[in-house]
């Protein structure tokens, strides 16, 4: 929060937050963040790309302006997500795309925009996508975001306590629970984490590796890339011991020492 009130300023006009990282699973306080932005005089844009489907979210007691998400990510198909927007905010929004259904009056010289939601939403709608969507949501809410959570942490201090078991294995991010969620970024001393992906793939194991479209991040970590695993509900504790017997053999693959 130091840095929340260093760069947020009163020449701040719009805020753009991520609410869990990507790469370092890292849960960020933005009800407190949008407040002092606010005081500020900015609008807030949060990223729930990886929050939603893990933390129930609630926008009006965050206070979000704008919230975003994806629908792939938490079970529902690709090719869709989800914009919430303050209703007074998204009425003097005008349309940045033209098509069927998003007019209420066409003239020669003017054209008048239809009502929300009509009017931010051009063209054929995405119906079959936004019915994978809803029944994906409607799963998740009968399961219920408090068991998943707690399924997650579960998987999450096994890991973590697993790895840090590791003389050889980096591990980036908070090691606190309660300021971390699902997903773990991790090197292997002397193996690039694309090798160690494909290795690990061999034994039934998917890593992501990369640069996790962070490359500033990258650099002030001081590494090129990173491998990353991440776990949801339909993951077990077995399966991470699977990928901890993975990992371990490696440096092995490569002849890097035992």
């Amino acid at each position: 929060m130091e840095e929340v009130y260093t760069k947020i300023t009163g020449k701040t006009r719009l805020v753009s937050i991520a609410h869990m990282s990507n790469v370092l699973g890292t849960v960020y306080p933005v009800k407190e963040i949008t407040e002092y932005a606010h005081l500020k005089g900015a609008v807030v844009v949060i990223d729930g790309a990886q929050s939603i489907p893990h933390i129930k979210t609630d926008v009006i007691d965050i206070d979000a302006d704008f919230l975003v998400f994806s629908g792939h990510k938490m079970l529902g198909p690709m090719g869709i997500g989800v914009l919430y927007g303050k209703k007074e905010l998204l009425e003097i929004m005008p349309p940045f795309l033209m098509g069927g259904d998003m007019i209420e009056y066409v003239e020669e010289q003017e054209t008048t925009f239809n009502e929300l939601p009509h009017k931010l939403e051009a063209g054929t709608p995405n119906v079959e996508g936004a019915i994978g969507l809803a029944a994906a949501i409607n799963y998740l809410n009968k399961i219920g975001f408090s068991n998943i959570n707690r399924h997650e942490r579960k998987l999450t201090a096994y890991a973590l306590s697993s790895m840090t078991k590791i003389p050889y294995v980096k591990v980036y991010g908070p090691m606190d629970l309660d300021s971390r969620g699902a997903v773990i970024s991790f090197n292997i001393e002397g193996c690039h984490p694309h090798d160690v992906a494909s290795i690990v793939d061999s034994y039934g194991v998917a890593l992501r590796a990369g640069h996790h479209c962070v490359q500033p991040l990258m650099k002030y970590l001081k590494v090129s890339a990173t491998s990353r695993i991440s776990f949801y509900l339909y993951n077990t504790s077995s399966e991470i011991d699977i990928f901890i017997e993975s990992i371990k053999l490696v440096r092995k693959w490569l002849r890097y020492g035992a």
